[in-house]
């Protein structure tokens, strides 16, 4: 069977397919008003991207499809693919290094891998999974050519790594091997920008590295584990980055640690430029910050975010560079560069020796297209614009050239338990599980305005959902009720006021209490206005 007829048997109907889809599906999901926020994004860096810098190309997941979201920076507006082809909900993605393809997985009965043409938003290949097997990470290697895979087994969670050569339409790994039973769950992948043959698994307690080796003429899959690092008996790890053009790796944690992985022995008393290698042993641990680190990147420099909101800078010796202190008031997920990743000349062997860690010298240069932000008081040094996502569904675009940012996805945080359109116009409200209304323009596909339920003693939690909304019927004002325990309720009257693009609300809320039905508390009058 060639290639071409492989991928027609396995082909995954997508919107373009209107003739097949108008016989089978009687909906067709054009918008989303929400996405996986847990999940992250990741930003699509492509020949494209690079001749219009005034369109944004990210991807992200929501529920069972793929959306490429494309910003416009001027217009301030949203076009979107809907890549749709899976039975469950989407459980890891992967953008290419060189933005052509994307690859989707999920973790369920039925699963499946899809790697999508990005140009186009179409599926170019297809593998089908065991039925009792799913997806719970996958990673393109850096040079694109291959996906790594770790799939879990349903019923007893045993874990394997997968090496699939997706070019040729190998519709099963081309090797694999077992990850031990003592091995949690793999939370996140991480490639070697400078060897396409090492990688390093995330799991809560423990760092695993993968080599891609050839013994014999034979492809081998060689497995390390260096051990647990006893300072993180207490966190877990989130995220772990190999430092370009160097030989170390860094996972970050809950705690705000930093374990360094090294394979040079820097207790021998000769210094030697030694083959570098990716059977890592624990270096040491580096207290970096006091809160919990969700993501670690590395490029020009290394980036962390955390779950304060704040984004540090380090050099490559984790010495801090710049910090921005509460950047955006909320827990940051992911971060993602405008810029493709700093990639020297592809080494597949680990014959090949590298400088020590001390040394200070660059292999290779940054992109000379991108936009560079002096930081004050140190000229010399520069870094590139970045998207970053938050906790709350918070997408932001800072420009660091311009010292600026703009917000390009409204929050969207918990799960929606109500929804009501209105009567007479395009709009429609939902209501979340954190008490958070959102309001769009469902024709224009415009977000338009956000109302967070605020409590006089306590935060909105997730037990304080809207567990109703209703407009009135000419539209002039909503009501909706929210429940922070079984037996009292809360119904919230907004009035809706629109002039020219401010949206003013006047809100009063009427509590119940069923264990006591004559005690009624009637709360104030509370203004506010939104621009849209």
């Amino acid at each position: 069977m060639d290639r071409s007829t492989r991928i027609k048997r396995y082909h995954v109907p997508t919107l373009n397919d209107t003739e097949t889809l108008a016989d089978t599906v009687p909906f067709k999901i054009e918008w989303s008003y929400g996405w996986n926020l847990t999940m992250g994004l990741k930003i699509i860096v492509n020949d494209k991207s690079k001749k219009n810098q005034k369109k944004l190309q990210m991807f992200y997941a929501s529920t069972h499809v793929g959306i490429i979201s494309e910003y416009n920076i001027e217009t301030k507006k949203t076009q979107m693919k809907i890549l749709n082809g899976h039975n469950n909900f989407i459980s890891s993605f992967d953008v290419s290094t060189n933005g052509r393809w994307l690859v989707t997985a999920d973790n369920g009965h039925d699963s499946v891998l899809v790697v999508w043409e990005i140009a186009q938003g179409t599926p170019i290949f297809t593998a089908f999974l065991p039925p009792n097997v799913g997806v719970v990470a996958v990673k393109f290697s850096i040079n694109s050519k291959y996906l790594v895979t770790v799939s879990s087994t349903l019923d007893s969670g045993a874990q394997s790594i997968g090496l699939w050569d997706w070019t040729s339409g190998a519709e099963e790994p081309k090797h694999s091997a077992q990850l031990g039973a003592e091995t949690d769950p793999v939370l996140h992948i991480a490639t070697c920008p400078n060897r396409s043959n090492f990688y390093c698994f995330t799991t809560k307690k423990m760092i695993v590295f993968l080599t891609v080796d050839k013994v014999d003429d034979k492809t081998v899959l060689a497995v390390h584990n260096p051990g647990l690092d006893p300072e993180q008996k207490e966190h877990q790890y989130t995220q772990s980055v190999y430092i370009t053009n160097f030989r170390q790796v860094l996972s970050a944690s809950t705690g705000g640690n930093v374990s360094v992985w090294d394979d040079y022995d820097y207790n021998s008393l000769e210094i030697t430029e030694t083959p570098i290698k990716n059977e890592k042993r624990l270096l040491k641990t580096v207290r970096l910050q006091n809160c919990a680190i969700n993501t670690i990147i590395c490029q020009k420099v290394i980036m962390t975010g955390n779950a304060n909101g704040d984004i540090f800078f380090y050099d490559k010796t984790l010495r801090i560079l710049y910090h921005l202190k509460k950047f955006v008031g909320d827990s940051i997920v992911s971060i993602s560069m405008l810029t493709s990743i700093d990639k020297c000349t592809e080494i597949d062997t680990i014959e090949e020796p590298v400088q020590c860690v001390n040394s200070r010298k660059k292999k290779c240069a940054g992109p000379d297209n991108a936009k560079d932000f002096a930081i004050p008081n140190e000229p010399q040094l520069k870094f590139d614009s970045f998207v970053l996502s938050t906790g709350n569904g918070r997408i932001i675009l800072v420009e660091v050239a311009d010292q600026n940012f703009i917000q390009i996805q409204e929050p969207c945080d918990g799960s929606v338990t109500s929804s009501t359109v209105h009567p007479e116009q395009t709009f429609i409200v939902f209501g979340s599980s954190l008490g958070r209304l959102n309001m769009y323009n469902y024709h224009d596909k415009q977000f338009l305005i956000s109302y967070v339920i605020a409590s006089d003693h306590q935060p909105p939690s997730d037990s304080r959902y809207i567990t109703n909304i209703e407009f009135s019927p000419k539209g002039k004002y909503y009501y909706f009720v929210n429940s922070h325990r079984r037996d009292c309720f809360r119904y919230r009257f907004l009035l809706v006021l629109r002039h020219g693009r401010r949206i003013f609300l006047v809100s009063q809320s009427l509590s119940v209490d069923t264990n006591h039905p004559g005690a009624v508390q009637i709360g104030q009058h509370r203004n506010q206005s939104h621009h849209f």
